[in-house]
């Protein structure tokens, strides 16, 4: 076995995904552009998920997050001062532990690309 590091993310959702995939609608996936893309992101990026026999490996629930945004944010969701609750799919992955800085750096500006809907290139 080899020591690996978790990757966790919360991902905003729409409430007709978040019903669907609490529904056990496996198919939900594909009707939410944010998940599909990070389902792309996963299997696009080789060291993500990466267990020997088995590639793209995650795990998913979906849930609530809360937060109250703060001066100085640009939020896609909520306003300044506002306490937001938001439908959430959270994703788990893992990766190499010894995986380098730099490798890691690239796959978590593409994820943060996704969430942002732009390029931070």
């Amino acid at each position: 076995m080899k020591s690996v590091r978790k990757l966790r993310v919360h991902w905003p959702i729409a409430s007709e995904t978040f019903a669907g995939l609490a529904e056990g609608e496996a198919g939900a996936f594909r009707n939410d552009h944010g998940i599909t893309a990070l389902l792309q992101a996963l299997a696009d990026s080789p060291e993500l998920g990466d267990f020997g026999n088995y590639r793209h490996v995650f795990e998913s629930g979906v849930g609530f997050e809360g937060f109250t945004v703060a001066e100085g944010a640009n939020p896609t969701l909520g306003q300044v001062g506002q306490r937001t609750i938001s439908p959430t799919f959270v994703f788990t992955t893992y990766f190499d532990a010894a995986l380098d800085d730099e490798r890691v750096d690239r796959f978590m500006r593409h994820l943060v690309e996704i969430h942002l809907g732009k390029s931070l290139s």
